[in-house]
């Protein structure tokens, strides 16, 4: 039997102790921010029986206004934490700001609470980003210029139907965690090889641009390796063949 005396800590001292020495999440069955409400701050779940305790100067993104593409509190440009939940209840993404833009750290959530996001804003204007499914699988993994104008949200492929405004080095990945395609975007324009890929690793197609132009000879293959398209380039005109997203031979002229 355990004796206490005037030295012997209370039991909720004790708690707190090891909640200081060990991560918030350990304890988040007893709902653990509610202990840290006295010092300001303020809880949002991030994932099932797991809470994200916010500083109380964080504030909500809405609350901020927006002009060319940086935010203003009260007529200032905002330096501090933002953020953006679901329903006010479920925390969407939580962003570090300076001098009305983003720098610093960045973590997106799923409604379904699983990770999103995360990534990182660099002084020298650079922003390294890992992005997942909603399954948790890997999607994307890029470094590019700011990302951060609400008016340039976009960050799909070009050639498959919607447009890239940021430039940088991208790599996308299948739903198996298999890399699908890599490029570089410059002036927002594809420069440099670009890249594809099967499920399995094997080479789907190798293409090469200048400045957004097609240069130099372009190769497909299938999914064991066969060479099955070949398009050279000549004063920026292709000629050769090249297998369509039908399966079909296309003679290109």
């Amino acid at each position: 039997m355990l004796l206490l005396n005037y030295n012997t800590p209370s039991a909720s001292t004790i708690l707190r102790w090891l909640m200081m020495l060990f991560p918030i999440a350990t304890f988040a069955q007893t709902n653990p921010c509610d202990d840290f409400m006295q010092l300001g701050l303020l809880q949002l779940p991030i994932k099932p029986g797991y809470y994200q305790c916010l500083p109380n100067h964080a504030v909500p993104y809405y609350s901020l206004t927006f002009d060319s593409c940086k935010v203003y509190a009260n007529g200032q440009p905002f330096s501090g934490l933002a953020y953006v939940t679901f329903d006010h209840k479920q925390l969407h993404w939580i962003a570090q700001f300076k001098a009305g833009r983003r720098l610093g750290s960045y973590q997106a959530y799923y409604p379904n609470n699983s990770l999103m996001e995360l990534g990182f804003n660099t002084a020298d204007g650079k922003y390294t980003f890992t992005q997942w499914t909603e399954k948790g699988t890997l999607a994307i993994r890029a470094t590019s210029t700011p990302f951060f104008c609400e008016v340039d949200d976009r960050r799909f492929d070009p050639i498959f139907g919607t447009t890239h405004t940021e430039d940088g080095n991208y790599q996308f990945f299948h739903s198996n965690g298999m890399l699908h395609r890599e490029f570089t975007m410059k002036h927002q324009q594809y420069d440099g090889e670009y890249l594809e890929y099967h499920p399995n690793g094997q080479s789907m197609s190798k293409r090469y641009f200048e400045s957004g132009k097609p240069i130099g000879c372009w190769k497909q293959f299938d999914n064991k390796g066969k060479l099955v398209g070949k398009v050279k380039h000549r004063n920026y005109l292709p000629k050769g063949y090249w297998i369509n997203e039908e399966g079909q031979k296309e003679i290109v002229k």
